[in-house]
């Protein structure tokens, strides 16, 4: 029987750097509890044991680190069990824009953006609480014609973890404008750009 994932790719996800903390994570799991029930759950953390790499959410804490290479591995999984589109990627990142600690920080981030070079060291200190890699920064916020651009740098985990922060920011940002917000990522790196960009409209 063919592999869930082949050992070329878990040995392609090896070489992505960084860690995140714990509630970065959460929302994924979370997810799945919700969607595909306790024996969800069971199926994913047993699939990640099983390729040597384990993950368990009773044992998740929200404010320590784990490497991003097992979050990549935990998205591949998820698609591949569960059969999950990217819709469904985008789906979790707007349920994971409703987390309260982190939702207060960002909100305040984007609300400051109003003034962007004041904001540019204070949004990526929210970024370094959560993650040990990447620059986050606000490159515009432009009210009369209501939008906004992300840029993401020196951060790359996977393609699924880009639909992921599609949904996240487009949910962000909707707190904040009080309307619809849609969200493009523009530019990646997995498509050979030198960083991320969302452009967000509404």
């Amino acid at each position: 029987m063919k592999p869930i994932i082949s050992k070329e790719e878990i040995d392609q996800v090896m070489k992505i750097k960084g860690k995140g903390r714990g509630i970065v994570f959460k929302p994924e799991l979370e997810f799945i509890i919700r969607e595909e029930g306790k024996s969800g759950l069971q199926q994913l953390e047993e699939a990640m044991e099983k390729i040597g790499h384990p993950l368990r959410y009773k044992t998740l804490e929200s404010m320590s680190f784990y490497p991003l290479k097992k979050k990549a591995l935990m998205l591949i999984l998820m698609k591949r069990l569960f059969n999950y589109n990217d819709e469904r990627f985008k789906e979790i990142g707007k349920s994971a824009a409703k987390f309260p600690a982190l939702l207060r920080r960002l909100i305040s981030f984007l609300m400051s953006g109003k003034n962007a070079k004041d904001a540019a060291k204070q949004v990526n200190n929210i970024w370094k609480m959560y993650f040990t890699v990447g620059e986050l920064e606000l490159v515009e916020f432009n009210e009369k014609e209501r939008r906004e651009i992300i840029r993401l740098k020196d951060f790359r985990v996977h393609p699924l973890e880009c639909k992921f922060l599609t949904g996240f920011w487009s949910i962000i940002l909707q707190l904040l404008v009080k309307s619809e917000v849609t969200c493009e990522e523009t530019k990646c790196t997995h498509k050979g750009d030198e960083y991320h960009e969302f452009l967000l409209k509404w």
